[in-house]
């Protein structure tokens, strides 16, 4: 538990631009010595952005494909550390675009994802942001 909170410190904070969706989960689980790859389907590390400006929606399917196809299913309603999280966002918040997107649970209802404004960062799962899919990595 000590090399999972000092790697969950070591991300906070990192700019956006350092690390998108696919980047930071990529990075965070292969620092925990999981298995994540750095490719899915047509979507790289390298191409992740250009390809979320030109069509968000279809970027987010494709990061919700590629989230249930690692590691085991666990309860998005009781996520343990380290579960690889689908969050939703709640609709009637001002979001671009609105939906979900990949997080990582870091215990206290509390789970870290890198958000385009502000980087990485921790959020409160609660109603406007509540996980719809859990994924056991650890």
């Amino acid at each position: 538990m000590k090399k999972f909170a000092e790697i969950t410190a070591k991300y906070i904070d990192k700019p956006f631009k350092q690390y998108t969706c696919m980047g930071f989960l990529y990075a965070f689980y292969t620092e925990l010595g999981v298995s994540v790859p750095d490719q899915f389907e047509d979507l790289t590390l390298e191409n992740y952005m250009e390809k979320y400006r030109m069509d968000p929606r279809g970027i987010q399917i494709r990061m919700l494909k590629l989230i249930r196809s690692l590691g085991k299913p666990s309860r998005a309603t009781l996520p343990h550390l380290g579960d690889l999280l689908v969050v939703s966002q709640n609709t009637t918040k001002q979001t671009i675009p609105p939906g979900f997107f990949p997080a990582v649970y870091v215990g206290k209802n509390q789970a870290l994802a890198g958000f385009l404004r502000t980087g990485v960062s921790t959020f409160s799962l609660d109603r406007n942001n509540r996980a719809i899919v859990a994924r056991r990595m650890i």
